[in-house]
């Protein structure tokens, strides 16, 4: 993993400002992960709290991490911090509903496995914040976003996280809704409406809108070629487990062509009624 150059944003610092947690075990997809995930904490002015796994014995994963903290620091200026974990403990333990979690993807020869199988054991629980896979290659500065939207309250949590990211880079956000082939197209046109105009109304003409009838998932894969970041709401009860192992949502986190980020509902909750029931993202 390489970062060379520092990252020249405003952090936007809050009051209920979280941490950047990421999962490293010394795989490439989880350095792409610390990568991303670096970048972030740059533009939010957050901290880094890299999960490092290892098994007993194991320096080499140990030293690795902590030479990439010291280059983070030296890079970024960011605050980063590193937590040694047994590949059997729940990678999430310690994560709060402010924080946001980063993943790189498993492949079947990679050690990054590990990564999953210690989020396994927590599954079935609803994930405390958001998710992010960072699949596929990603840019320095987060310039264009989609915005995957279905009228539910998992679409709520997702506008209103895509929006704050849009405002901390100052990125296009493409707010798309896919309906079945055969659903009332005025329905997915009402949705995507609803919510365009609650993006414009945050992040000004930076919102754009796309409406189509076919396979949510298909469509929405397409769309992520020429996007820096895609950002769903996971559906149901089960949040994390939805999220990771739900339809749409799994589709992208599998395969889509840049860092996924998925949302949950109760992000949402105190924003009241849903803007309109669908099936469909």
């Amino acid at each position: 993993m390489t970062m060379t150059t520092s990252l020249r944003l405003q952090p936007s610092v809050a009051a209920d400002a979280g941490s950047i947690v990421v999962g490293y075990d010394g795989s490439a997809a989880s350095s792409n992960a610390v990568d991303w995930a670096a970048m972030e904490a740059a533009a939010r002015g957050w901290p880094l709290r890299v999960i490092a796994l290892s098994t007993a014995g194991c320096d080499e994963i140990r030293g690795a991490v902590h030479r990439i903290a010291e280059r983070l620091r030296n890079n970024l200026g960011i605050s980063v911090s590193v937590v040694d974990r047994a590949p059997n403990q729940p990678l999430i333990d310690g994560v709060t509903n402010k924080d946001l979690f980063v993943l790189g993807p498993s492949t079947p020869s990679s050690a990054s496995s590990s990564l999953h199988r210690s989020v396994a054991p927590t599954a079935s629980r609803r994930s405390p914040c958001p998710v992010v896979m960072v699949r596929g290659s990603f840019t320095r500065r987060i310039r264009r976003i989609l915005l995957g939207v279905d009228g539910s309250s998992a679409s709520e949590a997702a506008i209103d996280w895509a929006c704050k990211e849009a405002d901390i880079y100052g990125a296009e956000l493409l707010v798309a809704h896919v309906s079945e082939r055969g659903a009332p197209p005025a329905r997915g046109d009402v949705i995507v409406e609803k919510a365009t105009e609650e993006c414009r109304r945050r992040v000004g003409n930076a919102a754009l809108d796309f409406s189509a009838q076919g396979s949510p998932r298909a469509l929405l894969l397409a769309l992520t070629r020429d996007r820096d970041l895609v950002v769903v709401g996971s559906r149901g009860p089960s949040g994390f487990k939805t999220a990771l192992f739900g339809s749409v949502a799994t589709g992208l986190a599998d395969h889509a062509f840049c860092p996924v980020v998925i949302t949950h509902p109760q992000l949402a909750q105190s924003r009241g009624e849903h803007l309109d029931g669908s099936d469909t993202v």
